[in-house]
């Protein structure tokens, strides 16, 4: 199964906020359910507390600037993909002048 095939649990327990700038942003979550006790015959229930917290979070933005020479690019396309390259650099006839 490939990876984009595959199915993704995260739906889940995750979901979409919109946000429009690159303030913080601040989301109001709980915590986990307490774990359960066992209850003994004719006993009663106890209570259990969950927590309320928050978390924050901002856009950033992430990237890197890559210098490749012309020889480069010019290599990987004909190392990888000579259909592309052909289409790319048109071909020059012989008996045409440069």
């Amino acid at each position: 199964m490939g990876y984009n095939e595959a199915p993704s649990g995260h739906t889940l327990f995750t979901g979409e906020r919109d946000v429009k700038d690159f303030k913080p942003q601040t989301l109001v979550n709980l915590s986990e359910a307490p774990a359960l006790e066992e209850v003994p015959e004719l006993s009663e229930y106890r209570h259990g507390h969950m927590i309320d917290g928050a978390s924050t979070f901002k856009l950033a933005t992430f990237g890197k600037v890559l210098s490749l020479s012309r020889q480069a690019l010019e290599t990987m396309i004909c190392q990888h993909s000579p259909p592309y390259h052909q289409r790319l650099v048109p071909r020059h006839d012989a008996k045409k002048p440069i």
